[in-house]
């Protein structure tokens, strides 16, 4: 079963020019991998063993392999008022017992969809990558084969004169205004993951009956020192399971079997720490979306990550020439030169814009002639 987990290893360690945020970069990269990974752990028997063992008072009457199979495949059910009484003493187990109201009979099936869902889950949280990676690569490969283009000129042996990047800087300085759509695609694929991760919380607390939105704060509350006061009814470890079958008189004869779901102790610390990281990417995702909304609205805002990147150059550009390489241009002129500079070499970076800029200034100079 080791052998299943191989297959994310590509995803670990594959590499690729970052041109996302690393907000992005935890909604289809991490989480895809941690959904996966719980996918997998699931889906095994080597860790989880078998997920349903059920005990009947009718040994002879009713294979043992037949009701566990029965039970899993229909439903198992909790009373509520059971989970009231104290275990080992009124009630065998939270939640076991029996009740006059229908009403007390909470009866759950999920438990054999979650490998599934887990699944489905993983590939949504991967599918704006895929968006913007058909997108990205029209453009960045282009560029990036520029860049590189210039790596290998200044690269030769017999370069004398100073490190240029000319033929990158002629490719942005050509395109300069015209970025815009670029950028907006971007920020459609980052509202997507957000978007993605309130409709799948929403989509699992309707899933599991209301339970999930308020798992984590159920879990802290009812938390006390050693144990928890009272367990967390969404994933039972111990229930009951109804088996109908005729009797030796000829009339229909109910068993009442109880059942251990091991599968249930696994699904409880994965959907616990599910809901602390949706949680958590949430908030992330939203300072994200402020940051990209004061880079669209306050030009000046621009200015600070780059003027951060700076302070590490090893030779850095006026500063009032630096500020009009980006007010010259809009959003998108901003959102590719992130782009590059989180794939170059600072002092590389520094010459590429001193170039742009120089390129942006003589183009000034030009218009303004008569």
């Amino acid at each position: 079963m080791l052998q299943a987990f191989s297959i994310l290893k590509s995803s670990v360690t594959s590499h690729r020019r970052s041109t996302e945020s690393y907000v992005f970069y935890l909604h289809y990269r991490v989480t895809f991998l941690l959904l996966m990974f719980a996918c997998l752990l699931i889906s095994s028997r080597q860790f989880v063993g078998d997920k349903i063992k059920c005990l009947s008072g009718h040994h002879g009457d009713i294979s043992v392999g037949l009701l566990d199979a029965y039970c899993w495949a229909a439903s198992t059910y909790s009373v509520s008022s059971a989970y009231l009484k104290e275990a080992g003493i009124e009630v065998p187990h939270p939640g076991v017992g029996g009740s006059e109201s229908s009403t007390e009979y909470t009866f759950r099936n999920y438990y054999q969809y979650i490998h599934i869902v887990l699944f489905f889950q993983a590939l949504f949280f991967y599918l704006p990558h895929l968006i913007w990676k058909s997108t990205d690569n029209i453009y960045t490969n282009t560029l990036y084969s520029s860049i590189q283009a210039c790596k290998e000129e200044n690269n030769k042996p017999d370069k004398i004169k100073e490190p240029s990047f000319e033929i990158a800087a002629s490719f942005i300085e050509e395109r300069w205004g015209t970025h815009l759509f670029y950028g907006l695609q971007y920020i459609f694929c980052e509202l997507l993951s957000i978007a993605n991760l309130i409709v799948q919380s929403l989509l699992l607390n309707i899933f599991f009956n209301g339970e999930f939105l308020g798992l984590g704060y159920f879990y802290i509350s009812h938390y006390n020192a050693d144990r928890l006061k009272d367990p967390i009814r969404l994933f039972p470890l111990v229930t009951n399971c109804y088996f109908k079958k005729f009797g030796a008189s000829g009339f229909v004869d109910t068993v009442d079997a109880l059942c251990v779901l091991p599968v249930n102790a696994l699904n409880v610390k994965i959907y616990l720490f599910m809901w602390a990281w949706f949680a958590f990417l949430f908030g992330l995702s939203i300072c994200n979306l402020i940051h990209f909304s004061l880079a669209w609205f306050v030009p000046k805002y621009r200015v600070l990550p780059l003027k951060l990147k700076s302070i590490f150059f090893k030779k850095r550009m006026d500063q009032d020439s630096y500020i009009r390489v980006l007010t010259l241009g809009d959003f998108g002129d901003w959102f590719v030169l992130s782009c590059v500079k989180n794939n170059m070499d600072p002092l590389d970076f520094s010459r590429l814009t001193e170039s742009i800029h120089y390129k942006l200034s003589n183009l000034g100079n030009e218009t303004k002639e008569p």
